[in-house]
């Protein structure tokens, strides 16, 4: 007796309307917690785009952020300068108690220092 073929019917699942929109939440927030404080740091400290945009441009300078960071008699790696960054952004990070325009200055020369390292 021959075998009988079973010819499965293909089933169709119904689309979940949740599926059409997908969010990253912790992106979302994200944004949203740098916008606060972006938003804030403007309100309460005066002139704060252009103090942040002349820290960039003096920390430019490799002499610049090398005395910002303490890093004058050595020649750091992109380790040593992020290192170095964080034990000075302990101590002067404005949530600490430090004071705003020397941790600007910090994030400055960190930020001049590894477009330096990585050119």
């Amino acid at each position: 007796m021959p075998k009988k073929i079973r010819i499965r019917r293909q089933t169709y699942k119904r689309k979940n309307p949740a599926d059409f929109v997908r969010v990253d939440f912790g992106v979302v927030v994200t944004n949203l917690l740098v916008d606060l404080a972006l938003n804030l740091a403007r309100a309460f400290i005066p002139d704060f785009d252009a103090f942040f945009r002349q820290q960039m441009r003096e920390q430019r300078n490799p002499v610049a952020w090398r005395k910002t960071l303490g890093l004058e008699n050595e020649n750091p790696t992109r380790r040593r300068v992020l290192e170095r960054f964080r034990e000075l952004a302990r101590q002067h990070h404005p949530d600490h108690g430090g004071d705003h325009r020397k941790f600007v200055a910090l994030v400055a020369a960190r930020d001049a220092a590894l477009a330096e390292l990585s050119a």
